[in-house]
């Protein structure tokens, strides 16, 4: 009878069996395998998402730059060197955005490649004195003016996720000549 009792209580405080480690370790790479994978998914969704708001936003504060910079400098110059106004839009390709800041300088904003570029020339210089990179997001900009060159829209596109998104405006001149 010993014998029986004992082989009862060592059956009773046994361990787990091969087959049942195997099938928890199995369930336990499964569920790892799929953590990893949902992570790994999150990343990369935030990534994108980060990466399109940025090239969204780059283009929002280029065409504010525009804007502002056509409206701090909406003059009519007269001067023995140069009498009109201050803000013109030279027809391209590319199309340019000139400000005029005084008689003898000017500032040029153009798209060269996808880089929106403004040049400031000064005393009828061919060659820029200064150049600096506004944006190098934008995939295609348009200036145009009406008859009279008192409305300027600006144009610019910007490629997200494969699609091309505008964003236009519209600036009123107010001066005249």
């Amino acid at each position: 009878m010993p014998s029986t009792r004992a082989a009862y209580i060592l059956r009773k405080s046994s361990g787990y069996t091969l087959i049942e480690l195997i099938i928890v370790m199995a369930m336990m790479a499964l569920l790892g395998t799929t953590l990893v994978a949902v992570v790994g998914s999150g990343g990369n969704q935030y990534q994108r998402i980060h990466e399109n708001y940025s090239t969204e936003n780059e283009a929002r504060i280029a065409l504010s730059y525009m804007t502002v910079k056509i409206r701090q400098n909406d003059t009519y110059i007269t001067d023995p060197v140069y009498t009109g106004r201050s803000v013109t839009v030279l027809a391209g390709p590319p199309p340019v955005l000139q400000i005029r800041d005084s008689a003898t300088s000017r500032w040029d904003i153009q798209l060269v490649g996808n880089q929106l570029v403004e040049s400031r020339y000064t005393a009828g210089s061919p060659t820029p004195d200064a150049t600096a990179t506004i944006s190098d997001k934008i995939s295609a900009l348009s200036i145009a003016s009406d008859a009279t060159g008192s409305l300027i829209t600006i144009d610019i596109t910007y490629v997200v996720d494969g699609n091309a998104k505008h964003l236009i405006e519209k600036v009123y001149l107010r001066s005249d000549g």
